[in-house]
């Protein structure tokens, strides 16, 4: 199956407790060009860790699993600075799932439905990611424009902005600390953070860009 304009790129992280589903599923996901990390629901340090440098843009969980051991994972995550804003879309896997005898190892075209499965998949992650395309077009449309950065967070904001080939000038203002960004060709070419009521110490670089990835409000 090709890629769809809808799914190329999308950043999911699929956890569940059933390896040979999570795999098929993620394959299928793939497929359609989402770049899909799979986990456990109670994944170690070194998975989290991998989950931050994915940077999820959706939490994909089973509604069972989440009233398990899922809830604490879900928790986890909002409490950690770079995944608190993904966006958590809840599964029926008795609606997706059909094919039981599937071995863990193993990936079968038929344990997934081609079209009503992917389809349901497709239209409720599209959804989730509506901010961001809508982001990107305000700013494809080259003249000033607003936004809060609560609305998705730091990290999905920026790479979102990212996206849009023209070169940008970004500013997120917050009462305390304003942040300008310099964005071309997909990477952050210069950063600069300063305190909002003037003074202080003012941070370039990397060093901008960890304080505008702690934030949790502001006006862009």
């Amino acid at each position: 199956m090709a890629p769809t304009a809808e799914l190329l790129g999308l950043r999911v992280v699929l956890a569940d407790d059933d390896p040979g589903r999570s795999e098929a599923i993620a394959h299928d996901l793939r497929s359609r060009g989402a770049d899909v990390l799979v986990t456990d629901l109670d994944p170690n340090d070194v998975r989290m860790a991998r989950m931050r440098a994915a940077d999820p843009a959706v939490l994909l969980v089973g509604e069972a699993q989440l009233q398990a051991t899922g809830y604490a994972l879900v928790r986890r995550m909002q409490r950690d600075v770079r995944l608190r804003w993904t966006s958590l879309l809840l599964a029926e896997w008795s609606e997706l799932w059909s094919d039981s005898a599937v071995s863990d190892s193993a990936v079968s075209d038929s344990a997934v439905s081609d079209s009503a499965v992917s389809d349901s998949l497709a239209t409720a992650l599209k959804r989730l990611t509506e901010p961001e395309r809508e982001l990107r077009t305000k700013a494809e449309a080259s003249e000033p424009f607003e936004a809060q950065l609560e609305t998705i967070g730091p990290a999905r904001t920026l790479r979102a902005l990212g996206a849009v080939p023209a070169g940008l000038r970004v500013t997120v203002s917050t009462p305390l600390l304003e942040v300008e960004l310099d964005l071309a060709d997909g990477l952050v070419v210069g950063a600069l953070a300063r305190p909002a009521q003037g003074g202080g110490q003012h941070l370039e670089g990397t060093e901008a860009l960890a304080g505008l990835l702690q934030l949790d409000r502001g006006r862009v």
